[in-house]
Parts: C-alpha cells; structure tokens; sequence
C-alpha cells in the first residue's frame, strides 16, 4: 500500500466505493466519474504504478479480472461495443499513479455516464 494513493486507500476500505467484484489479488469498482453507464475499473490490490512495474502473479490476476468483466459488463448491459483503455505517466494520459485497466461500455454516439445510477449498473453487473 502506497501513502496518498487513492486506489490503495479503496482497496484498504478507507474510500467509499462501489465494488462489483474481488478477489484475492484485483478489486474492480465503479468508476466515480463514468464516460457511460457501467464504466468501471480493474487494479491490482498491491501497489504498482504502471504496466512497466506489472508482473506475476499481478499480471494474470489483471488481465483475468479484466476478462470477466468485460463478460459480465456484455451480458448485464448489452453495449453496442466496449473500450478498454490503460494509461501509463503523467505523458500518457494516466491520472492516478496505481495501475488500472478501465472498461467503458458503448451504446452509441455522445454516450454519457450518470454518476447517481452507478449503483444500478453495478447491480446489473453484479448479478450475472
């Protein structure tokens, strides 16, 4: 755990969030500020900043998590299509130093997210 990291404060329960899924090493969550309804976030449970620092047993426990639910996010949601995006630096457009794998469902053009119904779509998300 990384002092002042945001997604380490999550993962130790000191942030408010809504968790759809955990697992011994990733925890996937809304995301506070969606781009469409059903973004959420994928991250490892210990502190790596980029994919660079990214190994095993993480790197599986990343990707495996990922999969899932982008499954999940398919079968509760129905999106036209789905964007997985991953920054890495400052440079490279990442924000929070804690590695993150965001899944951004798409239903169209200007698709927007409404942070009040977060709950709900992970709910939907949840229950597949």
């Amino acid at each position: 755990m990384s002092d002042g990291c945001l997604f380490c404060r999550i993962v130790a329960g000191e942030e408010p969030t809504e968790v759809v899924d955990e697992d011994e090493l990733t925890l996937s969550f809304m995301d506070a500020f969606p781009a469409s309804n059903g973004h959420m976030l994928v991250i490892p449970k210990a502190h790596i900043e980029t994919i660079y620092e990214l190994e095993q047993p993480h790197a599986d426990a990343v990707w495996r998590t990922t999969i899932a639910m982008a499954h999940a996010i398919r079968k509760a949601l129905e999106p036209d299509g789905l964007t997985l995006r991953q920054a890495n630096g400052a440079l490279g457009g990442q924000h929070i130093m804690h590695l993150h794998v965001h899944l951004i469902p798409r239903y169209g053009a200007g698709d927007r997210g409404d942070p009040g119904r977060t709950s709900e779509f992970a709910d939907r998300i949840r229950s597949t």
